[in-house]
């Protein structure tokens, strides 16, 4: 690990209340790679080993998305769609940051990652919550998954080599299912979706009409590919949303749209 990653680490931990507690942790028991991090009132299950720190962590304490929150207006309590849920670090900042939540959705395909979501969703959010793990995709399928403890850049095209990690099988969903199923005539106040790379194949699929039902879409677009990230932004505008500009995050380039139908 780079020296300057190790300072970025010690700067994050920092900013939790049992710093003291964490940094002895990580300096003379890095091979205990769960711990629990203390913020406020919230207790957050962290496993380094899985690059929780990368993920979960680092939603709740860099400005990645909480530099967007400024530029929105929500109602009293808000739905929540999390596609990429991760540790649930998501829905963590946005209660950390007094958003008042309402219901909060949030999608993670790799069972153990997802594990650790639910624990921390359930020790923490005070608002009506699902778990739930499925993995995001154009279609309905079901997916022959090789998996290992998690990690950010887990995704659904990982090739399946029966000799590394344990082969599983996961349920793919798309986002009109998950509307009909959670937030059916309701809005979605906020989605964010962070899906390494199945997001091209989302918006190739017709089925993505639900979010002709969302106020606010946070997302990060992968890939390299002029092309297809432009398909996406095209099908975006169709659908109502226009970009506005965020800061780039330790190389994670998150967009912010705002759909100019529901927030009129």
């Amino acid at each position: 690990m780079a020296l300057s990653d190790k300072l970025d680490g010690l700067k994050s931990i920092w900013k939790f209340d049992n710093r003291w507690q964490l940094l002895l942790s990580r300096l003379l028991f890095r091979k205990n790679g769960l711990n629990v991090y203390c913020l406020d009132e919230m207790k957050i299950l962290i496993d380094h080993s899985a690059g929780d720190e990368s993920g979960t962590r680092h939603v709740l304490v860099s400005p990645m998305y909480q530099q967007f929150l400024a530029k929105m207006t929500f109602p009293n309590s808000i739905n929540v769609l999390d596609l990429g849920g991760n540790g649930g670090g998501f829905a963590l900042m946005l209660q950390h940051r007094k958003i008042p939540l309402k219901k909060v959705v949030a999608v993670e395909f790799n069972p153990y990652t997802h594990s650790r979501m639910t624990f921390n969703l359930r020790q923490n959010l005070e608002c009506e919550f699902v778990a739930l793990n499925a993995a995001v995709c154009g279609e309905a399928k079901s997916l022959c998954l090789q998996l290992g403890r998690g990690g950010t850049s887990d995704n659904i095209y990982n090739p399946v080599n029966r000799r590394q990690g344990k082969v599983m099988m996961i349920q793919g969903i798309t986002i009109d299912e998950l509307y009909e199923t959670y937030f059916r005539g309701e809005t979605i106040d906020l989605c964010k979706m962070d899906i390494e790379g199945a997001e091209h194949e989302v918006f190739a699929y017709p089925h993505h009409n639900a979010m002709r039902h969302v106020r606010y879409l946070l997302v990060e677009i992968h890939g390299n590919d002029p092309e297809k990230n432009t398909a996406i932004l095209h099908r975006l505008n169709q659908l109502g949303f226009v970009e506005e500009k965020g800061e780039q995050v330790d190389g994670q380039d998150v967009r912010f749209f705002r759909n100019l139908i529901m927030t009129r």
